[in-house]
């Protein structure tokens, strides 16, 4: 902040040319101010960070100092499209270039449409209703009110793995399996079960879902089959069935 004229305060705002010539040392001192310290220390312990990217393009990270990096995840999580993929940039600057709408709460959207309609082409079987959240977390927690839901209030405990991630929000934070966290409010009946005896734990009758994560995805399973085709649908997320389904 600086003062003005008149005396007000005046924001120092960052601009996007300022923004894009920022050095390492710069945005990681702007991490630790207003995003995150504890992420910057993580990353840099293991080496990761030191430098900024300039350009992306499929598997390729190609940095400020000109090396080329081979990204083996080719995104994150789920986003492994490959970076700036030629037909996703085509799309976007199609939907750019005709001043498309964005969202709104009172208008149907064409493309939300065809997208729920493309995805259960895709899926199997009778896989045909999509929930679009915001985030993973979102699609956990609103697996496991579908699944809730589906058994009418009559099973009240979710199994989840010890060692294992689905969210930050409370919800989803309750069904994270760690050894050392923080303590917050959760969802109740949450039992957890070793990681390496999950294929072999029984699922007791009373269990609502059990929470598992792939490489891929964050899901969460109930335990029979057809609650298990519904959460899938609801949450995004495929959950592979299992014999036991």
């Amino acid at each position: 902040m600086t003062a003005g004229s008149h005396g007000q305060r005046v924001p120092q705002l960052i601009s996007l040319d300022e923004c894009e010539q920022l050095t390492a040392k710069r945005v990681h001192d702007l991490y630790r101010k207003y995003v995150s310290r504890s992420q910057v220390s993580l990353m840099t312990s293991f080496g990761f960070g030191r430098e900024l990217v300039e350009s992306a393009e499929g598997a390729w990270i190609t940095t400020r100092d000109g090396r080329r990096i081979l990204d083996f995840t080719g995104g994150v999580g789920v986003l492994n499209h490959g970076h700036n993929h030629p037909r996703i940039l085509a799309a976007r600057k199609r939907f750019q270039d005709a001043r498309r709408m964005e969202v709104h709460k009172t208008y149907f959207s064409p493309y939300v449409a065809a997208l729920g309609h493309n995805l259960a082409q895709l899926l199997p079987d009778d896989l045909n209703m999509s929930f679009l959240p915001n985030s993973g977390a979102e699609a956990v927690e609103g697996a496991v009110k579908l699944a809730y839901k589906y058994h009418g209030g009559k099973r009240h405990r979710i199994i989840r793995a010890d060692i294992a991630f689905h969210g930050k929000l409370l919800g989803s934070g309750g069904l994270t399996g760690t050894p050392d966290r923080f303590r917050f409010p959760e969802i109740p009946g949450v039992v957890s079960v070793p990681t390496a005896t999950w294929p072999r734990s029984a699922t007791p009758s009373a269990t609502v879902a059990t929470c598992t994560r792939s490489s891929s995805s964050r899901s969460a399973r109930p335990p029979c089959g057809a609650a298990q085709r519904s959460s899938c649908a609801a949450c995004g997320n495929c959950v592979t069935p299992t014999t036991s389904c």
